[in-house]
C-alpha cells in the first residue's frame, strides 16, 4: 500500500514516478477525485514538488466569483 505523506511524494518524485503517486492519490480513499485525475491525464504534465511555500505566493484560481480562472458553479438552496 502506497503511503500519501511529503516523505513517501518525495521518495517518488526522485524516482521520477511522481505522477503515478499523484494519480494513485486521486484515485484512493474517500479523497478521490477522479475528474481531476482524468483531466491531468490529458495532456502532459511536468511536476515539481513536493516543495514548501509560502501560503501568501499561492494565488487562487477556482470558486464562485466572476473572474476566476476556474469558476464552480454552485446550487441554489
Amino acid at each position: 500500500m502506497i503511503k500519501f505523506d511529503v516523505i513517501t511524494a518525495q521518495q517518488y518524485a526522485r524516482e521520477g514516478k511522481l505522477e503515478a503517486w499523484i494519480h494513485t492519490y486521486l484515485n484512493t480513499g474517500y479523497w478521490a477525485n477522479r475528474g481531476l485525475s482524468e483531466g491531468l491525464a490529458r495532456q502532459r504534465r511536468w511536476w515539481v514538488g513536493p516543495i514548501e511555500m509560502e501560503l501568501a505566493d499561492l494565488v487562487r484560481a477556482c470558486g464562485p466569483e466572476a473572474g476566476m480562472e476556474y469558476r464552480a458553479i454552485t446550487m441554489g438552496r
